[in-house]
């Protein structure tokens, strides 16, 4: 009866009927403390989830960017990437040196990475209370989902996304560490468009004005 009225509305028939009657004015006291009780148990809950869903994200992100350190390493140390090879042998696809084998195999670490990243920050999201927060976590799903495709692709704008998804992986985090600890989120500058075409604005980007107080190593 009472969730459909305001607190004062609830708060006032209380005391009238308090007034006429203390049995029945004790029951509906009663109901009014049950009832403000259950809205700030339901709101601490849902905040503790939203907590719990933001920590699950962070740890994701330090996963996913384990994997692109480690591909971006292994792309520039054995030369794989498309510039680097003779345009004839690009277009009959060349078969792979044990070195490039390797960083194949990297790049496949990346995006079976990037997978199992992107499905659990998808779910996680939903339960985040804080839409900014949301927004930019999606901005940096899509921008590893695009390092990913020009990693696959042998693209030489590869190592400069990874450059760029670091810090913008930073800014996440940074974001997740206001969230949890109840602070003010950190000012944020959006990503630029996020195709291939747009490589150098992306590659140019910065996160904050200043740098953020926390890094992925």
């Amino acid at each position: 009866m009472a969730a459909g009225l305001s607190t004062a509305t609830v708060a006032v028939i209380a005391a009238v009927i308090g007034a006429g009657g203390s049995v029945v004015g004790g029951i509906v006291g009663g109901l009014i403390a049950y009832w403000t009780t259950g809205i700030s148990r339901t709101g601490t809950a849902r905040t503790q989830r939203s907590h719990q869903s933001a920590l699950g994200i962070a740890h994701g992100i330090s996963t996913l960017h384990e994997a692109i350190g480690a591909w971006k390493a292994a792309a520039l140390a054995h030369d794989d990437l498309a510039a680097s090879i003779p345009a004839d042998n690009v277009q009959r696809g060349p078969r792979l040196s044990p070195a490039s084998q390797e960083a194949r195999r990297a790049c496949e670490a990346m995006r079976a990475a990037f997978h199992e990243y992107s499905k659990s920050a998808t779910a996680q999201s939903i339960a985040l209370t804080d839409d900014d927060l949301r927004a930019r976590l999606s901005s940096h799903t899509e921008l590893a989902r695009l390092l990913c495709r020009v990693a696959e692709q042998r693209g030489t704008a590869g190592p400069g996304l990874a450059d760029t998804a670091r810090p913008h992986g930073a800014a996440v985090l940074a974001t997740i560490n206001a969230h949890v600890n109840a602070k003010p989120l950190p000012v944020y500058v959006p990503l630029p468009s996020l195709d291939v075409s747009n490589a150098q604005k992306l590659l140019d980007w910065k996160p904050f004005p200043e740098s953020p107080e926390i890094y992925i190593p």
